[in-house]
């Protein structure tokens, strides 16, 4: 098995500290009684396949809206606490390995290369309406 290099492991360790510290300062997530949020999950597929991990986050796109929050897709299911209500710009993202070994220079370290399974259509986000009545939203992406 490869290691990852010394500094991909210091990069996640920091973006873990940060979301952490970050969870803790948004109260982890929740909108809060002026800021009205609510818990939402389903499916996320590509061509009709479960994504097998990733990440789904969902950002507001009104004033006065609750918070962003992400959640993790695990064998193509998400469940997300603190979804803000109302229009809410939903991003994904996903990576699988290439099988091509990258070393980096001037080291002895290697780590698999990685790229991006989610199709340059959806970049820039899918616009969606939450509502406190529907708890369910699926996200069937296609690449053609």
């Amino acid at each position: 098995m490869v290691s990852h290099p010394a500094w991909w492991r210091a990069f996640l360790a920091g973006t873990a500290l940060l979301g952490s510290a970050t969870a803790l300062l948004t109260g982890c997530g929740q909108g809060g009684p002026d800021r009205p949020s609510t818990q939402l999950e389903g499916s996320v597929t590509l061509d009709e396949q479960p994504i097998a991990e990733g990440t789904i986050s969902f950002f507001p796109q009104q004033k006065g809206q609750a918070q962003p929050v992400k959640a993790p897709i695990t064998q193509g299911h998400y469940q997300a606490d603190g979804v803000p209500l109302g229009k809410v710009l939903v991003r994904f993202t996903a990576t699988k390995q290439t099988g091509k070994e990258i070393t980096i220079p001037d080291s002895d370290e290697k780590y698999m290369e990685t790229v991006s399974i989610i199709p340059p259509k959806y970049k820039q986000g899918i616009s969606i309406d939450v509502s406190a009545d529907k708890k369910t939203h699926d996200f069937a992406l296609t690449s053609k």
